[in-house]
């Protein structure tokens, strides 16, 4: 792969997980930052976010079970465990945020990033190793996210 293009697939990815800790800030009330992560994401939710206009191709998050109950819990005020369909809801509430605060960095100027249908549970992630990030709150509690993109034109 191109090494410029490989680069702008890690900014985007690195952009994503900025946004998301953002997002994550802004609902919870907590300071939050994405850190880059050696670890590994088990994904048990897949959210596919389309990316159109001046940049074409596609973002994917993966998030393991435990976390994406973790933040939809955390979010709705909850002690216990909520359905599964409030947490594709929680998912999608927060892709969606991220993928706005992406549209408007430098890297995806003049791109449309939206989430494709709805977050999978159990969906396959994209081959190949993603970029995993710890999105850190203030509180002790992290998620880790999994990150792949795919630019298909020239940026």
């Amino acid at each position: 792969m191109d090494g410029n293009l490989a680069d702008k697939q890690q900014a985007l990815t690195t952009g994503m997980a900025a946004e998301l800790a953002t997002v994550f800030s802004a609902l919870l009330g907590s300071n939050a930052a994405a850190v880059a992560s050696t670890g590994h994401v088990t994904p048990g939710w897949v959210i596919h976010c389309a990316l159109s206009g001046t940049v074409t191709g596609r973002i994917t998050l993966a998030v393991s079970d435990a976390d994406a109950v973790t933040l939809a819990r955390r979010l709705m005020g909850m002690d216990e465990d909520p359905p599964t369909d409030a947490v594709a809801d929680t998912l999608a509430e927060v892709a969606g945020q991220a993928s706005g605060g992406l549209g408007q960095q430098p890297i995806a100027a003049g791109a449309k990033i939206r989430v494709e249908g709805g977050p999978e549970h159990g969906g396959a992630p994209p081959s190949g190793s993603p970029s995993v990030f710890d999105i850190a709150m203030e509180d002790g509690t992290t998620l880790r996210v999994g990150c792949w993109a795919q630019i298909d034109a020239p940026v």
